[in-house]
């Protein structure tokens, strides 16, 4: 972050037309709620008025706001830095491939490398907000089941300890990334981003805690990665 941005906390009337966001402030509220914006009460603010941090803002929004977004995610000389696997899969071949992140920016995320990881979105289901080909930063739930470690989640109680948000789930034996929602009867709304695929609402009696594979912690709009 820049030196002159000593601000981080901003309302979304100072947020009109910044970047790539609405020019009004409504609006603003209701993308912000539905990406799960990390916020706060104003304070000395009668009622309900939230305040919403930088490190939620768009990319655009961050850097006409004084930040630089390359050294708060990526890599500079002489930072301390760890690398996050992805293992994909090309032309029937394991390629391997390492990304370098800042320690300090993982730690102040509270991101466990050893239990993260990076996915390629499969699908067009959650495009207007993540793209088919784009890498998200995942971190992994583990469980274990006769002595075996196994990805997602073991109960309902652990479920109902997470927040609305993007994860990764398994759907029809494969992963992709969903809008997960909470009602208040402790069901659970599987949303697509994408108008043109339906939501999936699951009562407590449906829900396998075992599909929630992972929690989206960071993501990245690419043109092409391979």
């Amino acid at each position: 972050m820049n030196s002159s941005a000593k601000r981080e906390w901003f309302t979304a009337f100072e947020l009109e037309g910044i970047g790539d966001l609405p020019n009004k402030a409504t609006n603003i509220t209701r993308k912000a709620t539905k990406e799960n914006w990390k916020k706060q009460q104003v304070k000395g603010k009668k009622g309900i008025a939230y305040e919403y941090h930088y490190s939620s803002f768009p990319s655009s929004v961050q850097q006409q706001l004084g930040f630089d977004v390359v050294e708060e995610a990526f890599i500079q000389k002489g930072d301390d830095f760890s690398y996050i696997d992805d293992l994909s899969i090309k032309d029937n071949r394991a390629i391997n491939q390492r990304f370098a992140f800042r320690t300090e920016w993982l730690k102040k995320m509270a991101i466990d490398v050893a239990h993260s990881t990076f996915f390629k979105m499969p699908d067009d289901t959650m495009e207007r907000t993540i793209y088919r080909g784009d890498r998200a930063l995942v971190t992994i739930f583990y469980h274990k089941t006769n002595n075996q470690l196994k990805r997602g989640l073991e109960s309902l109680e652990q479920l109902w300890q997470l927040k609305n948000g993007l994860y990764v789930v398994q759907v029809n034996s494969r992963l992709t990334i969903r809008r997960l929602q909470f009602d208040l009867n402790k069901g659970l709304y599987m949303a697509c981003d994408n108008p043109l695929y339906q939501s999936v609402h699951l009562s407590q009696e449906q829900i396998d805690p075992t599909i929630i594979v992972g929690q989206v912690r960071w993501y990245a709009h690419t043109v092409d990665w391979d």
